[in-house]
């Protein structure tokens, strides 16, 4: 049950990405990080690709550090 709650949020979180709004990147990336959502994370790969501001490119490189180890909130 767990799984499939964290499947349907990571889903929601990946069609929510906006890489223009800075506040909605900086939350979504949080909440990636906490939750570990790799449909999610693989947008964000994706996205970087693209002609992202700084602070947004900023925003998943800092992710990148972190997705791997989910206890990355509690440091």
């Amino acid at each position: 049950m767990a799984e499939k709650i964290k499947h349907k949020v990571d889903i929601i979180i990946r069609d929510l990405l906006e890489p223009n709004s800075y506040d909605l990147m900086d939350n979504a990336t949080s909440i990636i990080a906490y939750l570990g959502l790799p449909e999610s994370y693989k947008a964000l790969q994706e996205m970087i690709k693209e002609n992202l501001s700084g602070d947004i490119k900023e925003l998943i490189e800092e992710l990148e550090e972190n997705i791997e180890n989910s206890y990355s909130g509690l440091k």
